[in-house]
């Protein structure tokens, strides 16, 4: 055989192989990773055929889908308020989705493997099982007022209340916000505002406790023999115990105007 068509055929042997390769790496293992890509807009047409599940807070539906005459659902956000925002996140075929749309993507469409058993008849006779609901915590109420003591007064940042004896998250409110019905119409204008309204502030910044943090410091004093009338310094700033470091006071004031201040001030 003639050297050349030797190295030729030997040539597009290996790129055949590489190609087989290819195809057994991206179909094999590489499924879920490019399903779940949020940049994979097939997957978002494709719920749109889907009766995707509910989101819902004590008895309020945060999220839910409604279908058309010609069977294709649309997503929707009951409460319309921008207060929910970064807690259900949006689901856009245009721009993909987040927060428990993104997390609970799976459940929501009834494809999650906890649902086989559920979902048994559908997948015995090819149907597309409807999606289950997801339930939060949150109290809607509660966390209406969150959002409203951020935004009133102009407030950047994030407030979360929690049950202590559950974990239970109460409320989780962000500012600023966005409302998750208007997302495709204010993409553009949610991208260029200041403060990253479509971030969750409470879940993916990270963000000073401020004076909060005194609770913990108080309940450590009571617990090691403080009082209320236990005096303390109110100096502007103070060298940390066992340490070099500096710990000063706001703007570098004295606590309650003096020196000396009791647990109390």
């Amino acid at each position: 055989m003639n050297k050349s068509i030797r190295v030729t055929a030997l040539f597009s042997i290996i790129l055949t192989i590489i190609l087989l390769i290819n195809l057994t790496v991206v179909q094999a293992f590489s499924v879920d990773k490019y399903a779940d890509n949020p940049k994979n807009q097939r997957g978002f047409y494709d719920m749109q055929t889907v009766a995707r599940g509910q989101i819902f807070a004590g008895g309020t539906v945060l999220a839910q889908s409604t279908a058309n005459e010609d069977g294709i659902y649309s997503r929707s956000y009951p409460v319309d308020s921008p207060a929910w925002g970064p807690v259900t996140g949006y689901l856009s075929t245009q721009y993909g989705a987040s927060q428990l749309e993104a997390s609970q993507n799976n459940i929501l469409n009834g494809t999650d493997d906890s649902l086989i058993t559920s979902n048994f008849m559908d997948l015995i006779t090819g149907e597309q099982p409807d999606g289950a609901n997801v339930e939060v915590t949150i109290d809607p109420q509660l966390q209406q007022v969150a959002y409203d003591q951020l935004t009133q007064p102009g407030y950047e940042g994030a407030a979360v209340a929690l049950q202590p004896s559950t974990g239970k998250i109460l409320a989780m409110a962000s500012s600023p916000s966005y409302n998750p019905n208007n997302i495709d119409d204010q993409w553009a204008q949610l991208q260029e505002q200041e403060g990253n309204p479509l971030l969750n502030h409470a879940t993916q910044e990270t963000l000073p406790p401020g004076s909060i943090f005194k609770i913990i410091t108080t309940a450590a004093g009571l617990n090691n023999g403080y009082n209320p009338d236990s005096t303390l310094t109110g100096a502007s700033e103070i060298t940390l115990p066992g340490t070099n470091t500096q710990l000063t006071n706001y703007a570098g004031q004295v606590c309650g105007g003096s020196q000396q201040v009791t647990l109390t001030t």
